[in-house]
């Protein structure tokens, strides 16, 4: 570690990443500018693989003091963020996915270099540069109520002002497994003065995992799907909660019908969880009779018709699990996504 102040914490959980953990750091690395005043924290979060090792055989001497490699138990992403977050020295952070790239480093750190004492930077290729500050249209994005994604609800691509976290407390919850970087934004959100939104894209995600089919564990899922509406209503003003917590519940029902889709599982043993998973959200008292209808700007032509027909005529959700999983089958996810 250098003794001059840092400008930028890259924080880097990582679980079993393989050469991907690598790539994300050489990622940073490179592109930096000469002279920057940087660090980047790697948190193993008990990984059992060679990735760490890998990562310390491909970096030379006057790179390494550059890179802090801590270990935690297996506490998951979130976990490893906030210890990340609690060692961290840097005027901003950057949070980066083992398995993602940055495609321009330089930009990052300049967002950072010139803040102009902002609490929030983050770069969107869907938006325009501006400092405008609306709440309810951030709101509405990290919620994942918005097509157009201007502000996307995980943690990377952004400048988070390390004050703002440590005197606020803010941190990753880690009750959700699923959606917990959801959350830690609108818990940041809360404490904010102002913001700058720069329009590039300068991340790089990569979706390895993306189309790869699954068996569905039933009450994991349901249950971290019910624990991330709550503590997202929780996180809203009465009023924000009046407005969207039927949408994003039934986003999240959206969500576990593509994830059925998706699925390994016979059509059967998904439909009856997906019945199952909606008279659970009825019971909590989310959606109702809330009309589909009135959420059509949140979503796709396909996505409004499936969600209209599976929420309203469940009986019609073995089909739509079948028709979606032929869908899926033949048009497979990107490899890449610059956000």
């Amino acid at each position: 570690m250098t003794v001059d102040k840092n400008i930028l914490s890259f924080i880097i959980p990582t679980y079993n990443s393989g050469d991907s953990l690598q790539r994300a750091v050489l990622s940073i690395i490179s592109g930096m500018p000469s002279g920057a005043k940087f660090e980047i924290i790697v948190v193993d979060d008990g990984s059992t693989d060679t990735s760490i090792s890998v990562l310390k055989s491909s970096v030379d001497y006057m790179e390494k003091h550059r890179i802090r490699i801590v270990n935690t138990p297996h506490i998951g992403a979130g976990g490893a963020r906030n210890y990340g977050v609690s060692i961290a020295t840097g005027d901003y952070l950057m949070f980066v996915d083992a398995d993602d790239e940055i495609i321009d480093v330089k930009q990052a750190y300049e967002g950072a270099v010139n803040s102009n004492n902002y609490d929030l930077v983050y770069f969107s290729q869907n938006s325009q540069s501006t400092t405008r500050f609306e709440s309810n249209k951030l709101i509405i994005s990290v919620l994942g109520l918005s097509l157009k994604g201007e502000f996307d609800s995980g943690p990377c691509s952004k400048l988070y002002r390390r004050s703002v976290l440590i005197k606020n407390g803010i941190e990753f919850p880690n009750d959700i497994y699923i959606g917990e970087d959801l959350v830690f934004n609108l818990r940041f959100l809360k404490h904010i003065r102002n913001f700058r939104c720069i329009g590039k894209g300068i991340y790089k995600i990569h979706n390895n995992k993306a189309s790869v089919t699954h068996r569905l564990n039933f009450q994991t899922e349901t249950n971290n799907a019910i624990s991330l509406i709550r503590s997202v209503k929780s996180e809203l003003s009465n009023r924000e909660a009046d407005t969207f917590t039927d949408k994003f519940a039934l986003k999240q029902f959206l969500s576990l019908i593509i994830k059925s889709a998706k699925s390994s599982d016979s059509v059967l043993f998904c439909a009856n969880y997906l019945i199952k998973t909606r008279r659970m959200f009825l019971a909590a008292g989310w959606i109702g009779d809330y009309r589909v209808d009135n959420s059509y700007s949140t979503y796709t032509m396909m996505q409004k018709n499936v969600l209209h027909i599976c929420w309203h005529f469940p009986f019609f959700i073995p089909a739509f699990v079948f028709v979606m999983r032929l869908y899926y089958r033949d048009n497979k996810e990107p490899e890449t996504e610059i956000i």
